[in-house]
């Protein structure tokens, strides 16, 4: 894997393989593409206000739910789900659901952290998954990357080092 680039916000930090980009998207988000656009990934983060559920794992619960539905409603998508976990610690909850559509070689993982009023959900894919042990490989430090700044720790914007 080619050197990692820091992606800081406000809210969440990520490492994305230096050879990455960002994509213009016109969403409350951010997206971006590998330079083979075989991979991609977009993540959002949301306030969350007192209509949704209390509990941390029980956000994450919801929007892993509505995660879930949205592949479920692609036509001709025929989704296995390989792992699923929520794990909550020190007040958040980090929420994984790795899914296959192994007729079109298309790995989508959602990673979800939740913590009380925020949620941030990134959605990982893999375009060209033929072989699922090399994209668990690559995608493994993608994911275990992503994590909550502290709010006092980071300035807001996106920078990349």
């Amino acid at each position: 894997m080619p050197a990692l680039n820091e992606i800081r916000t406000a809210n969440w930090v990520l490492r994305l393989p230096g050879d990455w980009v960002a994509v213009d998207d016109q969403s409350q988000g951010f997206q971006f593409e590998s330079a083979d656009n075989a991979k991609g990934l977009f993540i959002a983060t949301h306030s969350v206000g007192p209509e949704h559920p209390s509990s941390v794992e029980d956000l994450a619960e919801w929007f892993l739910a509505a995660d879930a539905a949205t592949l479920a409603d692609m036509r001709d998508y025929a989704w296995r789900s390989l792992q699923r976990s929520v794990q909550a610690a020190d007040g958040c909850c980090t929420a994984l659901h790795d899914s296959l559509a192994p007729a079109q070689d298309y790995r989508v993982i959602a990673k979800i952290l939740a913590r009380p009023g925020q949620v941030v959900r990134a959605s990982f894919h893999d375009y060209d998954c033929r072989d699922y042990a090399a994209s668990l490989a690559y995608f493994a430090p993608i994911l275990s990357s992503l994590q909550f700044v502290e709010p006092h720790a980071a300035p807001a914007g996106v920078r990349l080092h």
